[in-house]
């Protein structure tokens, strides 16, 4: 069924045609799909998400990877924007008007759609991440402290 999902509806606005929107909506795809492989995140989708998503630009492209896409508590942040069960609230600003900019809508809704599929298996590699991190920590710290043995109350 055509739609926002592929890009279909896509129109042209005064700063993007719908063939860059469609440009976008594929690397955006093809990025989710890699689990945010910094080689996958392209230039025209990290210009789309600084101007026309609500996010700032972290000075450049490697920053802002560095801000979301290196930590399980990045990338949920990050993620957390693309959720419409979560209001589609912007990561930086805590609005949502990014969703409904009447020029990029059309896009923008289509990222959340094709994000949605994923976003429970993004979530649970997520924490994953973070657990065995704690863990490693944790075991890094009884060892500096001579702990060999942990002992629960």
């Amino acid at each position: 069924m055509p739609g926002l999902f592929d890009g279909e509806d896509f129109k042209d606005v005064q700063f993007m045609t719908a063939d860059e929107k469609r440009r976008v909506l594929g690397a955006w795809k093809r990025f989710i799909r890699s689990d945010f492989s910094r080689g996958k995140f392209t230039k025209a989708l990290y210009n789309h998400l600084i101007m026309h998503c609500s996010f700032i630009a972290h000075y450049n492209i490697d920053g802002f990877c560095a801000t979301y896409f290196t930590t399980p508590e990045g990338i949920g942040r990050f993620i957390n924007q693309f959720d419409e069960q979560l209001g589609c609230k912007s990561a930086e600003l805590g609005m949502n008007y990014w969703y409904v900019d009447p020029d990029y809508a059309d896009l923008n809704k289509a990222m959340v759609d094709a994000i949605k599929p994923h976003l429970s298996r993004i979530r649970e590699m997520c924490g994953k991440e973070a657990k065995e991190r704690d863990i490693e920590h944790a075991k890094k710290l009884m060892k500096k402290s001579g702990i060999t043995k942990l002992e629960v109350d």
